[in-house]
């Protein structure tokens, strides 16, 4: 569990720089997870399906897939939780 520290014990701009990166790890965890699920239920039931539909949801999966390798929002979480986890230590320090 993660204790937060009050805005008392850190400097104002140093308390936001940990929200902003908290919450940016955060939408690239699930940013990650969207595209990667969305992404692989809509190839299943392309196969499945076939015809127009089917042809949609290929598109749509091979978009889904694009965006994971292109953004690769996966590493982009590791960075801003190891920053965060980082200036938290020296948050926790400075206290």
């Amino acid at each position: 569990m993660v204790e937060k520290t009050s805005l008392l014990d850190v400097p104002l701009e140093v308390r936001a720089r940990m929200d902003s990166w908290s919450a940016l790890s955060m939408g690239a965890m699930y940013s990650h997870y969207f595209f990667g699920i969305a992404g692989v239920a809509a190839a299943i039931i392309s196969a499945a399906t076939g015809g127009t539909l089917g042809k949609a949801l290929a598109a749509f999966s091979a978009i889904c897939f694009a965006v994971l390798s292109f953004v690769q929002p996966d590493r982009k979480y590791l960075k801003f939780s190891r920053a965060w986890s980082i200036l938290d230590v020296a948050a926790l320090r400075y206290r």
